[in-house]
């Protein structure tokens, strides 16, 4: 009995475990324009923030903000990235990050995601430009990076023009109640065979 025991906690482990991950999607159709995102993804787990940047224009951009970004017959709402970071910090691990990042002027734009776990550690990162300056089209590509154990996420951009949308990650919670019913069973069994 012992042997069939060992054999349903085993196989039950990675179904367990893997049920409980989670894909979050962050569109941002759900703020207004104009809104200064802080705090309002907390409920899935992510809070934003951003380092200080004067724009070209010389204000002075201290919060991420929601606008209305129309090309062609294309609209949604996405996140300005101004020059400036864009931070992310997770709740708890995350995996399999990954984010739209368009350029909204005709020419070329350097995005770069970089993910680090909860040590500050460098978990991974993407960089890429595409695009020429005075080009009849625009820069979209998206950025992922596909490692676990992610807590925090940096956004960059080298253009002012440039924004952010799209954003998915996978949550990986820890373990809980559930996903220690194997441990259980096995407990359970040899308690009974001594």
């Amino acid at each position: 009995m012992y042997k069939y025991l060992v054999l349903a906690a085993a196989a039950l482990t990675p179904c367990l475990t893997s049920a409980n991950a989670e894909v979050v999607t962050i569109n941002f159709e759900n703020l207004a324009p104009g809104t200064a995102l802080t705090s309002q993804y907390a409920p899935l787990g992510v809070r934003f923030a951003t380092t200080p940047v004067a724009d070209s224009g010389g204000v002075l951009r201290t919060s991420v903000e929601v606008l209305d970004f129309v090309q062609g017959g294309f609209r949604s709402n996405a996140l300005w990235l101004a020059g400036n970071a864009i931070t992310l910090t997770f709740d708890s691990d995350i995996s399999d990050f990954s984010v739209v990042m368009r350029d909204t002027d005709r020419g070329s734009l350097l995005g770069r995601v970089r993910a680090f776990d909860a040590l500050g550690n460098a978990m991974g990162h993407m960089t890429d430009m595409t695009g020429a300056f005075n080009t009849s089209w625009f820069y979209e590509n998206t950025l992922r990076v596909a490692t676990g154990g992610i807590r925090y996420i940096e956004l960059t951009g080298d253009a002012d023009g440039a924004i952010v949308d799209n954003i998915t990650f996978t949550r990986v919670p820890a373990p809980g109640a559930l996903a220690l019913l194997p441990l259980g069973m096995l407990g359970l069994a040899r308690r009974k065979r001594d």
